[in-house]
């Protein structure tokens, strides 16, 4: 099994491969564009604090630190590289048109070559546009860009997934994926005959026609992950979950990364940006963690940096959500600072096993609601469940539940944040 590691510079650290792509048709872009359809409310400041980063005093995660800009890239078990950081996608359906888009373009002039998408996120023509504007601009290459995104959750057998990723590839405009996931290992749609390994095999399918250079997983733990591995010829080279500073994932992070599966870190900032969706009490969890605060300072950087920072330097790929030009800039500006081991373990001790995304039925339903994606019959349509229904409107977010119950957090929650 091949070895997973940070490239630059074609060098052998700690045992690892390295090896640098070359960024194509980089354009650095400063300031903000006006106008963005969501504002978000962050609790840090944007403007980044004056002053020179220090080098870390201690070199440990050697071949990460190596990563010098979002081009770079990590080796994965199947031999390809992909980038070390990428761009978010999921957002509002309803306003995909007039942010996703823009967004996505300027991301790839600013330098990610990574983008992250899903055919549930109901916006992969949106991120498709924006593509092909910055290739059709001369900014890149379809060569130099990493697209991945995500096998339908309807799709729950062999044979439906090459129809699926055709679909995809046919909203993106492109002639093949980077990376294919299948997106939940769940079966939401009750369907007779869903099998996660029956459904490996045609990602399999997908990969053996070269619809897709990579195939891996989302959201799966580790039983999940061997069935997969003990029934199948594939080691997925990806597994996307959830970490972030309430929920660091240690175990199945750690169990991964033993098997060379690379790990790809979703909501990276966790309960730090605001969640209007979630039906319960979040953890205390904000920009101003004296860790962040006081690594921040060290290093001349902002808390979300240092954080991004920390999963760069546990081997994680980031995957910072933002339509608001200003953050796609400061995401994406972590690569000239390394954490010392002992500052990535005091991060991970924030943990609080405290996740954003659930997968039960309420909560799944205010997500899905939120992001106005349809409610597909049985998706997660349960006797009894919460029936949410969601306004958008500028001046923030209107819920009601229609059972009577209450939904004391949303309703003093605006609609605010686009930063993942």
């Amino acid at each position: 099994m091949k070895s997973a590691g940070i490239a630059s510079r074609g060098l052998v650290l700690t045992g690892v491969m390295v090896c640098q792509r070359p960024i194509t048709g980089l354009r650095r872009l400063q300031g903000e564009r006006g106008g963005c359809v969501e504002e978000v409310q962050r609790r840090e400041p944007v403007t980044e604090p004056a002053g020179l980063c220090r080098a870390a005093s201690v070199r440990a995660f050697e071949a990460v630190s190596t990563a010098r800009g979002p081009g770079d890239t990590i080796t994965l078990n199947d031999g390809n590289q992909m980038p070390i950081l990428s761009l978010g996608t999921v957002g509002i359906v309803s306003i995909a048109d007039a942010v996703l888009t823009p967004a996505v373009t300027y991301a790839i002039e600013s330098g990610y070559r990574q983008l992250d998408t899903a055919a549930i996120y109901r916006n992969e023509v949106q991120v498709g546009n924006g593509i092909a504007e910055a290739i059709n601009r001369g900014v890149v290459s379809r060569e130099d860009l990493w697209i991945t995104t995500k096998l339908h959750p309807n799709v729950t057998s062999r044979e439906g997934v090459v129809p699926a990723i055709r679909e995809s590839l046919e909203r993106l405009q492109v002639d093949y994926i980077d990376l294919y996931l299948i997106h939940v290992p769940f079966n939401l749609f009750d369907a007779p005959d869903h099998d996660i390994v029956n459904i490996w095999k045609g990602m399999e399918d997908a990969k053996a026609l070269n619809l897709t250079r990579s195939i891996g997983v989302s959201n799966f733990d580790i039983n999940q992950i061997n069935r997969i591995l003990n029934e199948t010829d594939t080691v997925p080279a990806v597994n996307e979950i959830e970490v972030n500073p309430t929920f660091s994932n240690v175990d199945i992070v750690s169990y991964c990364q033993k098997r060379s599966i690379t790990i790809l870190a979703y909501a990276p900032f966790g309960f730090m940006v605001q969640r209007p969706f979630v039906l319960y009490d979040p953890p205390l969890s904000t920009f101003e963690e004296p860790i962040l605060r006081q690594l921040a300072r060290k290093y001349g950087k902002i808390p979300s940096q240092i954080f991004l920072r920390s999963l760069v330097d546990r081997g994680i790929v980031p995957i910072p959500r933002s339509t608001n030009f200003r953050h796609i800039v400061s995401n994406m500006n972590i690569f000239d600072f390394q954490l010392t081991s002992e500052e990535v373990d005091a991060i991970i001790q924030l943990n609080v096993d405290d996740k954003v995304y659930s997968f039960d039925p309420e909560p799944l339903e205010a997500m899905m609601s939120y992001y106005g994606y349809p409610n597909y019959h049985g998706f997660w349509s349960k006797p009894n469940s919460l029936k949410l229904t969601i306004n958008h409107s500028s001046s923030g977010l209107r819920s009601r539940l229609d059972d009577g119950q209450s939904l004391a957090l949303m309703k003093s929650r605006t609609l605010v944040s686009n930063q993942e």
